[in-house]
């Protein structure tokens, strides 16, 4: 399936470029809001529900899972859109703001609906026994609709036809976000973004890690940087004068830095070697939170917090506070020495 998909999408993007790239998302869009619609549509009226048979007990109600969803998903996909060179060439091909608006609104309601089919999925897993916290997070909308299955298994076996809407859902997916990911790939090595970058997402992606986990790293480094780099964008503001191009990096690190604590906080062991925590909290803070809140408001507002700080130095440096102050020290001491 990668293979195809990474063959397709690199074969229409290298004749027609960006612009078939826009084209095709528009057909992919509207074609995966029917076909998962229609699935879902007969995945509710065709599954028998039986709360009796599976406790759910630790799903409703106010949950971790639940608070992670409200605030993870429109934080981090927030901030990791802020460095998506993708997004990026699109909203500068756009032929006004107006069009761009009016795209932007669309594409964020047809987000939602996708976004709203697959939290049904989820419901109407739990509530039919199918699916549990420790089903295979990747598969787990398969096992929903497949006739026969087994919850904890690493792969299975499409045997009806809803299967293959959904398979041929995911493969327009995949098609719509590769072809999006290459030309954003293309305008960074061709010098737009520095050609450093690739090598860097290479060596990433030949780590040991499985795609959610590559992703996990992706959006909690972006969450930790995205806030000073997202005021650049705002010139007319007052303050953005004292936001200068060392502080998004160090606040970068300040962010990382205090996530990092607050992992090996939550991970430290007595029993344990200090380098060896030191690990599992960086693994901790990076990919192993499983997208919890907690560890991205960490990030996110010691972000803040950290652009804050650095922005409130630059005012007093540029204010020559540091020198006045110096300078009246040295007075100051000077008269009680006579």
């Amino acid at each position: 399936m990668l293979i195809i998909i990474s063959a397709t999408t690199m074969g229409y993007t290298f004749f027609g470029g960006l612009k078939i790239s826009i084209m095709t998302d528009r057909i992919q869009a509207a074609v995966v809001l029917v076909l998962l619609s229609v699935v879902a549509m007969y995945t509710f009226i065709t599954l028998k529900f039986s709360l009796q048979e599976k406790n759910i007990s630790q799903f409703l109600g106010a949950n971790e899972w639940g608070y992670s969803s409200l605030f993870v998903m429109p934080v981090a996909f927030l901030c990791v859109t802020l460095f998506s060179e993708s997004f990026w060439q699109k909203a500068w091909a756009s032929e006004n703001k107006k069009i761009l608006r009016r795209g932007a609104l669309i594409s964020s309601l047809m987000n939602f609906i996708v976004i709203f089919i697959f939290c049904l999925f989820g419901l109407f897993g739990l509530l039919s026994g199918r699916t549990d916290a420790n089903t295979n997070e990747i598969l787990r909308v398969f096992y929903i609709i497949n006739s026969e299955y087994e919850p904890h298994k690493t792969g299975f076996v499409v045997k009806s036809f809803m299967g293959l809407l959904l398979v041929v859902s995911a493969f327009i997916m995949g098609t719509s976000a590769l072809d999006s990911l290459q030309n954003g790939i293309v305008a960074s090595i061709s010098g737009v973004l520095s050609p450093r970058l690739p090598p860097r997402a290479i060596v990433l992606a030949s780590c040991d890690l499985n795609a959610l986990d590559l992703f996990a790293v992706s959006n909690i480094l972006a969450t930790m940087t995205a806030f000073p780099i997202g005021l650049g964008i705002f010139t007319k503001l007052k303050f953005s004068m004292y936001i200068t191009d060392c502080v998004p990096f160090l606040s970068f690190c300040l962010s990382l830095l205090s996530t990092m604590v607050y992992a090996c906080c939550v991970e430290w062991k007595k029993e344990v070697a200090f380098g060896v925590n030191l690990l599992r909290g960086l693994r901790k803070a990076l990919y192993g939170n499983e997208y919890s809140w907690k560890f991205y408001a960490v990030s996110f507002f010691s972000s803040i917090l950290a652009t804050a700080l650095l922005s409130f130095i630059n005012y007093l440096r540029l204010r020559k506070f540091f020198i006045n102050f110096t300078r009246i020290v040295l007075k100051s001491s000077k008269s009680s020495a006579k």
